[in-house]
């Protein structure tokens, strides 16, 4: 009887922690995103996956994504600061969890980023780095609980940006999903 006593509450306190942390999981990243100094969406020249050859036919190295702790604003070619309902539409895009049941993501090789999502607070910038030709990305290390992408939420991020105004890849048949 002490036996099944103590699995019981072992189950129930293993089930609680399960739900509680499932219930909390998008708490970090509204609270990040709402209390953020700025948020900003870029479409930006490929920083990963193209060789770029220099007129000596030197293999010249990709332009880096964030230079000095910000955005390198040199590659960027479209940006728009969002607020208010933008947020909470980016918010509630990000934080849909994944679904199994959902179309499956086809994913390719070729990596070669072009839109990107930053997070400014105070001195330390996040972002997600998004490739829509693969369905690939990559994020700060403050983002790693940010769940994978099916490809529901692949469709509503691509359209997300595209009802922000930009358009560089992502209205020319350009982009996966």
């Amino acid at each position: 009887m002490k036996q099944f006593i103590a699995v019981s509450v072992l189950i129930f306190c293993f089930t609680s922690t399960s739900y509680s942390q499932k219930a909390n999981t998008g708490a970090w990243l509204k609270l990040k995103l709402k209390r953020a100094d700025s948020v900003l969406i870029t479409a930006h020249e490929p920083t990963k996956g193209i060789v770029r050859i220099d007129s000596a036919g030197n293999q010249m190295p990709s332009p880096k994504l964030i230079l000095d702790g910000k955005p390198n604003y040199g590659v960027i070619r479209e940006s728009k600061f969002i607020k208010g309902k933008a947020v909470d539409s980016l918010i509630q895009i990000l934080d849909r969890p994944f679904k199994n049941n959902s179309l499956p993501v086809t994913l390719a090789a070729c990596y070669v980023p072009r839109h990107s999502i930053f997070v400014f607070n105070g001195n330390q910038l996040s972002y997600i780095d998004i490739c829509f030709e693969c369905n690939r990305w990559e994020r700060s290390e403050d983002l790693s609980k940010l769940g994978e992408f099916d490809s529901r939420k692949w469709r509503e991020i691509k359209a997300f940006m595209i009802s922000q105004g930009l358009t560089y890849k992502l209205t020319n048949n350009m982009g996966g999903i």
